[in-house]
């Protein structure tokens, strides 16, 4: 068999891996929403430097007492702001991605994408 023919297997067999990965975060996304009765879950991840293996969680979007709270401590902490919300929030996955340093400054950049505002209008009559 040919070099050319066998890497063309090899990225065949990482697309299908990929597809696979793919359709079970679907699925898992799916049935957090349906057990926590969500409209939307977020899935935040990050890759480890030397192993390349994929750490990630879901996550909800925060309750206004949540926010709150998170809003409150990040006044004094951005950084504790944020973790305090991650924990509040996380519904399952991998922890290292809240409790581990590298792994929580990976993915807190991320955290702008659940707590974002919807937008509004105010017309003045």
């Amino acid at each position: 068999m040919s070099a050319k023919k066998q890497i063309e297997i090899k990225e065949s067999e990482s697309e299908k891996l990929e597809l696979a990965k793919i359709e079970k975060l679907q699925s898992d996304a799916e049935r957090l929403k349906k057990t926590y009765s969500l409209k939307k879950v977020f899935y935040i991840s990050t890759e480890d430097e030397d192993s390349g293996e994929e750490i990630g969680a879901f996550f909800r979007k925060p309750s206004l007492k949540e926010f709150s709270q998170f809003s409150s401590i990040s006044q004094k902490d951005s950084i504790a702001g944020i973790q305090n919300l991650m924990n509040n929030v996380f519904l399952e996955g991998n922890k290292l991605v809240i409790e581990d340093d590298d792994y929580f400054l990976a993915c807190m950049q991320q955290i702008e994408s659940i707590v974002q505002v919807q937008a509004s209008t105010v017309k003045k009559f």
